[in-house]
């Protein structure tokens, strides 16, 4: 995976619980060998930027035209 990356933090709205969950990520990415940045904190929608640099070549001619619709995750109310 490789471009922009948005992450949505529905319903996380205590400054601490955001800070932790920034200090995580980021010690989480330390580990990963593909150059990966965080653009800042969360944004007032509650979203978290970052972005990552593709190591893989684009699927070639042989890929399939669509990819797995990802099933339902979460909750009562929440979509995956």
């Amino acid at each position: 995976m490789g471009g922009i990356v948005i992450i949505d933090f529905i319903d996380m709205y205590k400054d601490e619980n955001r800070k932790a969950v920034l200090r995580q990520l980021a010690g989480s990415l330390e580990a990963d060998k593909t150059r990966t940045r965080l653009l800042g904190g969360f944004t007032s929608l509650g979203l978290v930027e970052m972005t990552r640099k593709k190591k893989q070549k684009a699927p070639g001619p042989d890929a399939p035209d669509r990819m797995p619709t990802m099933q339902r995750i979460g909750g009562e109310g929440h979509r995956g």
